[in-house]
């Protein structure tokens, strides 16, 4: 059993067509959000030799740090995404040990529990797969 802080810049987006629900400017573009990513989460591990596999669980707080929609007509920012966002992650990790530094192999899923819009009777709200792999010292 473990507990992990880490920090992390994340990019979370979706892409939209023209004529849907978040299409805010009619035409086809993609909305990217950026944030400085600040998981805790509590690991399981089973200890083998060379490969060392874990699950974890936990939760993430999350600030803002850029909100861009680029579309046909060019980029502009976002004004009505929320500075802050938080929520619950899931994953799995693999460590291999054949080296004098471990090398990891992530897998986690992200979901937000707040609702990241400004504007009054719109939700949205964050939900990313990540990968992530490393060396560890």
């Amino acid at each position: 059993f473990a507990v992990s802080f880490e920090a992390l810049y994340v990019e979370k987006g979706a892409t939209v067509s023209a004529g849907s629900a978040l299409d805010a400017l009619s035409n086809t573009g993609q909305y990217s959000l950026g944030y400085l990513e600040v998981p805790v989460l509590f690991h399981l591990r089973l200890p083998f030799r060379f490969v060392q596999p874990r699950v974890f669980a936990g939760g993430f707080y999350s600030w803002r740090m850029k909100a861009q929609y680029t579309g046909d007509s060019g980029s502009t920012e976002i004004a009505n995404v929320r500075a802050q966002d938080f929520g619950a992650t899931v994953g799995v990790e693999m460590q291999l040990k054949f080296i004098s530094h471990p090398i990891f192999l992530n897998a986690r899923y992200d979901s937000s529990l707040a609702n990241i819009s400004n504007q009054t009777g719109q939700t949205w709200r964050n939900q990313a797969f990540l990968f992530l792999a490393g060396i560890l010292y």
